[in-house]
């Protein structure tokens, strides 16, 4: 069961508000009841102490966790296990396994640093928090990429010939 007190909001995620991955995995988490709004934060919000607290090499790569009372922070798997860790329980560490926690990071990184290639932003934004190009993350996303894109063409190929020919058939 999930604890909905919150202990004097002491962790706070922060996301990229000109990222739309990000904002709308923001908006997910408090729709579903992981976190409140004064949980969540944007970047481009953070305060002058938050801000010097925080690695911005690695803010910038992955959602970032602040702790306001330890002025403790993480990032990517391991900041959101931390930050889910209150409020579910001990148990989701398990995700810190070393070949289950190898395997999300790994996603997580292609996810995170193809983030504005996956859902591009044309608007200006302040502060705009660019991900690293990291080649392996990039080629990751690629053939990741190619492969749903094969899958998906495989799967459907019938439907994209058999649906024009049926129409045919009925109309002509």
């Amino acid at each position: 069961s999930i604890k909905t007190e919150n202990i004097e909001n002491m962790k706070t995620m922060y996301f990229d508000n000109g990222c739309r991955v990000c904002r709308t995995g923001a908006l997910l988490a408090g729709k579903s009841g992981i976190a409140n709004k004064a949980e969540l934060a944007e970047l481009q919000e953070m305060n002058e102490q938050v801000s010097c607290d925080l690695d911005k090499a690695r803010y910038c790569n992955e959602i970032a966790v602040y702790d306001v009372v330890t002025k403790e922070s993480r990032y990517g798997i391991k900041g959101m296990v931390w930050f889910v860790e209150d409020k579910w329980g001990k148990w989701v560490n398990v995700f810190l396994f070393p070949p289950i926690y190898q395997i999300l990071n790994f996603f997580y990184h292609i996810f995170s640093y193809n983030r504005k290639m996956i859902a591009p932003v044309y608007e200006k934004v302040e502060n705009d928090c660019k991900p690293e190009f990291h080649w392996g993350y990039r080629l990751g996303y690629i053939i990741i990429a190619s492969l749903v894109s094969a899958i998906l063409i495989k799967e459907f190929s019938f439907w994209i010939i058999f649906v024009p020919n049926l129409i045919i058939a009925l109309l002509g």
